[in-house]
Parts: C-alpha cells; sequence; structure tokens
C-alpha cells in the first residue's frame, strides 16, 4: 500500500522543494509531469504509479525520461508485473540525487522477451530518502517496438554492479598502491643505513 502519491505537476510545484522547473515534452512550466512530492512522509515510504495492463509477445524497449536533483533522494525503479501472481520482477533501479540543476536524463530499460506473464504491468516506484529535498520527477514515457539491448543509464540495471563499485574499488587500490610506495621507501632508506654502517 502507497505511504504517499505521484502528482500530475507542472513548472516549478507547489508540491516539491526540488523538483524540476520545467517539463520535459515542452521545456516550458506549463508542461505536465509526474511528481513524486517528499514534503511529507518518513524515510523508506514508497508510492506506484502503474501503467495500464500491456499484452506482447515479442521484446520491446520502455523509454522514459526522468528527474532526481536533491540532498535527499531516495530510490527510483521500473518492475514489471505478473497480472496473474501480482509479482514484480526489477528491471531498473537508481538511487541518490543523479542530475545537476534542471536536467531531465533518459531511462531506457529493455523489456524481457517472454515476460512473467502474457499480460504485464509496468510499474514506476520511488521510494523517499531522508528529508524534503528529494522529490523524484518522470516524463515522456514511451513504448518503443524495437527491442534495446541495455539498460541506461548502465548503473540503472539491478542485474550489474551499480557505478559506485567502481569508484569504492578504485579507492581501495588507490590506497594498497600508496601504503606498497610507503614500505618501499621505508626499505630503501633503513637498506641504504645499514650500507652505511
Amino acid at each position: 500500500m502507497d505511504k504517499f502519491d505521484w502528482l500530475l505537476a507542472s513548472g516549478d510545484s507547489v508540491y516539491g522543494v526540488s523538483g524540476p522547473q520545467v517539463d520535459h515534452t515542452l521545456g516550458t512550466e506549463r508542461g505536465k509531469y509526474m511528481l513524486l512530492d517528499v514534503s511529507g512522509g518518513s524515510a523508506g515510504d514508497n508510492a506506484q504509479l502503474k501503467s495500464e495492463e500491456l499484452t506482447y509477445t515479442y521484446p520491446r524497449c520502455f523509454g522514459f525520461w526522468y528527474h532526481m536533483s536533491g540532498d535527499n533522494i531516495g530510490e527510483l525503479r521500473v518492475s514489471i508485473r505478473n497480472m496473474d501472481t501480482n509479482d514484480d520482477t526489477l528491471l531498473w533501479k537508481l538511487n541518490g540525487p543523479q542530475t545537476a540543476g534542471d536536467a531531465w536524463k533518459e531511462g531506457i530499460v529493455p523489456l524481457p522477451e517472454y515476460p512473467p506473464a502474457e499480460i504485464g504491468q509496468l510499474v514506476f516506484e520511488g521510494i523517499r530518502g531522508t528529508g524534503t529535498h528529494g522529490d523524484i520527477a518522470i516524463d515522456d514515457t514511451a513504448m518503443y517496438t524495437t527491442p534495446c539491448d541495455r539498460v541506461l543509464p548502465t548503473e540503472a540495471d539491478p542485474n550489474t554492479s551499480s557505478g559506485n563499485t567502481g569508484v569504492i574499488v578504485g579507492v581501495v587500490i588507490s590506497f594498497i598502491m600508496a601504503i606498497t610506495i610507503v614500505v618501499v621507501v621505508i626499505f630503501i632508506v633503513v637498506r641504504r643505513d645499514e650500507l652505511k654502517v
């Protein structure tokens, strides 16, 4: 059950604190988009936005534009729901701030060749972060009849490691290299002093 709601908004919405200034379609304050207003609720609260029921028998590609700007961004997920069992299969997810300023970014989701059910439903799920500067917005959703071969952005693929993992690995490697250099320098200094004696 949702703890709060997705809202139809436009321009610098009265609902959100950190949402977009303009929509993606028109790039104006009059254009509409869907906004997850996090001014109420608690960290971890969720809200779902569901598509109509979908029937398809071959792979397709789902695209949309998202806006995730703010210090307290939670998480945005896209899943496909099996209408027979009501189970969700996670296809795309991002957490934390993703856009600087008022930029919209494109999301691409390859839909499975054999969906979990003959009839499925796409589900956007927003999860509230730790504060009120964490509004999430989506706009210009589209279903393409041609398949796509990868998730965009790549770090949104739930089946691969996140982009943060690469940063952590890089920091660890740098730390190990720095320690190795210090040990080598100490060894050289000690060895030089031994040779002097």
